[in-house]
């Protein structure tokens, strides 16, 4: 039976990949890692009567103290959070050592960011390339200077030096409700309905012409249990490169996404029209950080998901913008 301890539990992703997880090894105990205690009642119940620690990013030695007593980490949080990161790995390195050689388990989320091309809304020829998650070269050829890269690199190096089995899991743009216990939503798509809101027009950065996958949140859930599946068998013989998964679906470019959001947007009052305005970052820097990965390219195909099982079958993007703008009408008080 594997001690869990978990980042990310009232998260987006963090929360709905712990659902899974524990949906499938419901006796496993967990521990969450919890910031505010309003949502310790939410996550404790979800989780079955999970232990909640109430600490944030910054609180670092317990962090690492509580990875230290677990089997399994799930890191389902910040991407980019390499001092988090650093004392997850100093936890695991002393419940190695604790249980005599027998390697602990680190889950990570990453993103498809990482192999990001362009950056004004553009295809660019760069993203003619798909990354593949089962050709380690493409793996391992990802510029260091990506954005998430070191982080990644960080895992990849603890798990060559033979402490720990470390996985990492990028998702591509996520969408639809999430089954976790507090934050339900994604963050891309309400980033486009936000902007189209603020500026009574449906949006889209440059040409609209730059291209990301789609992975339903749902199916997405799928993949964080086919690959704790897989650690936990301890039957992976990957080096650290090969444990390395993209989440990925179907390929949407954001002009065509904002081209269905259009009338869903007019018929909820939240435009004045279906006409797209194309605008710069100069013209328009959105309302938060996630409107510049709305410029750029992000082609992935997720072939060491699928050889595990993984096949993408819930709705596609199209078919749940409706409920994604209603959720974010609502939460944003739009």
């Amino acid at each position: 039976m594997a001690k869990i301890f978990a980042l990310g539990a009232t998260g987006y992703i963090g929360g709905s990949a712990l659902h899974g997880i524990h949906a499938a090894h419901p006796a496993f105990p967990i521990t969450a890692l919890v910031r505010s205690e309003k949502d310790d009642e939410a996550v404790s119940k979800a989780f079955g009567d999970a232990r909640i620690v109430h600490g944030s990013f910054s609180d670092l030695d317990l962090i690492k103290e509580e990875a230290s007593k677990a089997d399994f980490v799930l890191n389902g949080a910040d991407a980019d959070d390499l001092n988090v990161v650093k004392a997850i790995l100093a936890g695991l390195k002393d419940r190695y050592a604790q249980d005599h050689g027998r390697k602990p388990i680190y889950l990570h989320t990453s993103g498809t960011s990482v192999i990001a091309q362009g950056k004004d809304g553009s295809f660019v020829k760069e993203a003619e390339k798909i990354f593949n998650d089962a050709h380690e070269e493409d793996i391992k050829g990802i510029p260091k200077e990506a954005l998430h890269r070191e982080i990644d690199l960080t895992i990849f190096a603890a798990n060559d030096e033979g402490y720990v089995d470390a996985f990492i899991i990028a998702p591509s743009n996520i969408y639809a409700k999430g089954s976790g216990p507090v934050r339900t939503r994604s963050a891309q798509i309400p980033e486009l309905i936000r902007v189209a809101a603020k500026r009574r027009k449906p949006t889209v950065p440059g040409p609209g012409t730059a291209i990301w996958n789609q992975v339903h949140v749902a199916d997405l859930e799928e993949l964080y249990v086919l690959v704790a599946k897989l650690a936990l068998s301890g039957k992976d013989k990957n080096g650290a490169f090969g444990r390395f998964y993209f989440g990925a679906g179907e390929e949407n470019s954001w002009g065509t996404v904002v081209e269905h959001l259009a009338p869903i947007l007019l018929a909820k009052g939240l435009v004045d029209t279906k006409e797209i305005d194309h605008v710069t970052f100069e013209e328009e820097p959105g309302t938060s950080g996630y409107w510049r990965s709305i410029g750029t390219n992000s082609r992935s195909t997720s072939g060491r998901g699928k050889a595990l099982g993984w096949s993408p079958r819930e709705k596609g993007l199209v078919k749940e913008l409706e409920g994604d703008v209603d959720a974010t009408i609502k939460e944003y008080n739009l």
